[in-house]
């Protein structure tokens, strides 16, 4: 998530460490992809959402109360639509996260506002500013961020890949993201945020999808990266003409890999990247959709030459089937209609412009099918295996 309020005062600096050695801290998961982590504010630990996306740290307006606001810089900032955000600052505020004292300056701002109604209630967001000059690593898929040591960061970094990063610090220096570099065809470099808090699908430029060499004429695509000689990766996105950004790599995809970032000099390694995940093997207590066709199911689906990896998930909800799909690895959720099973046929149609029907055959727990009119006019094959219960 982009908040960028541009902080006159380059306060972070001043960070003092409790401990020598490296400092595990959970990430707390909440809907979807936002993680939150704990912070001590004033004596009382507190949950702050984490977002290495959001530019500066933010505080609620009861903490500033607390805290005893030292009004600050004026605040600015801008959303990755351009859409410019203000709003007031606090100079100097001083938050304990696991054993590291960060003293920065803070915007003020209702989070619960901006998130809305399903998001988990915290007092504010902590950004890479709160961890500047530091050296971290990101595991989203342990659900942890740790504050490494130089010993521990060389380690851990030795059986890591060095990748381009830009370290942005906003129009005066106030303000701390990072961007990750990405090889075009044409060997021009793209910038990619790197945003934790991104809790849609990786969104990505129009321009930056052709010079990748993706296909741009869905909005839904899988786009091939390359971070590196012999670090490539599948990541599924959505273009978005409105971005003043190449592209901003979402929660899903930094999943996929761990990430360490040096933020005093403008370093970053990934690990390997896993691919596009998969649901787990067909368990065999799992009835089949003939009996009981609420579950989760994995879906792949045949757009033109390439093809999508789904999530279909089928509940029972006052007495009649409803469900949703949506792309591995991508929050978008699409919801179900028209969901009926006849015998072994499972039928529905997702909720969208033009909608189109999806029919399903089904031997066991696997089946075969077709959307839309199979392919003739729009649409293709798919196939599906129930791997789950619901929940």
């Amino acid at each position: 998530m982009r908040i960028l309020f541009a902080l006159g005062t380059l306060a972070c600096a001043a960070m003092s460490s409790l401990g020598a050695q490296a400092d595990t801290l959970p990430l707390h998961r909440g809907p979807g992809h936002l993680r939150t982590i704990t912070v001590r504010v004033a004596g009382r630990d507190v949950e702050y959402l984490f977002d290495t996306g959001g530019g500066v740290t933010v505080i609620s307006p009861e903490d500033s109360v607390t805290l005893g606001c030292a009004p600050g810089s004026k605040g600015f900032g801008v959303r990755l639509t351009g859409e410019p955000l203000r709003g007031r600052n606090c100079a100097n505020v001083n938050l304990t996260i696991g054993h590291m004292e960060s003293r920065t300056d803070a915007g003020v701002m209702d989070l619960a506002k901006l998130l809305g109604p399903g998001a988990p209630p915290v007092h504010g967001m902590i950004s890479l500013m709160s961890f500047r000059g530091r050296l971290l690593t990101l595991d989203l898929a342990a659900d942890r961020l740790i504050v490494e040591t130089p010993q521990s960061f060389a380690e851990r970094t030795r059986h890591m890949t060095p990748i381009d990063v830009r370290l942005a610090t906003g129009p005066n220096g106030g303000e701390l993201e990072a961007f990750v570099g990405l090889t075009a065809r044409n060997g021009a470099k793209l910038w990619f945020e790197w945003d934790s808090e991104n809790n849609a699908s990786t969104l990505i430029a129009p321009s930056a999808a052709a010079l990748l060499g993706a296909d741009t004429t869905s909005t839904a695509l899988d786009v091939p990266v390359q971070f590196a000689e012999g670090v490539s990766a599948t990541v599924p996105a959505h273009l978005k003409s409105d971005m003043i950004h190449d592209g901003v790599l979402s929660a899903g995809f930094l999943e996929r890999a761990t990430w360490s970032v040096d933020l005093e000099h403008g370093r970053m390694w990934v690990g390997s990247i896993a691919p596009i995940p998969t649901l787990p093997a067909e368990p065999s207590d799992v009835p089949p959709p003939g009996v009981d066709p609420t579950g989760v199911y994995e879906t792949i689906v045949t757009i033109g030459d390439r093809q999508q990896h789904g999530v279909l998930t089928i509940v029972r909800r006052d007495g009649r089937l409803a469900g949703t799909t949506r792309a591995i690895g991508d929050d978008q959720v699409v919801p179900l209609r028209n969901i009926a099973i006849t015998r072994q046929e499972l039928s529905y149609e997702p909720a969208v412009p033009n909608s189109f029907p999806v029919k399903l055959s089904f031997d066991g727990s696997r089946g075969e099918g077709t959307w839309g009119d199979g392919g003739v006019k729009r649409g293709g094959a798919i196939t599906a295996v129930k791997r789950a219960r619901a929940n």
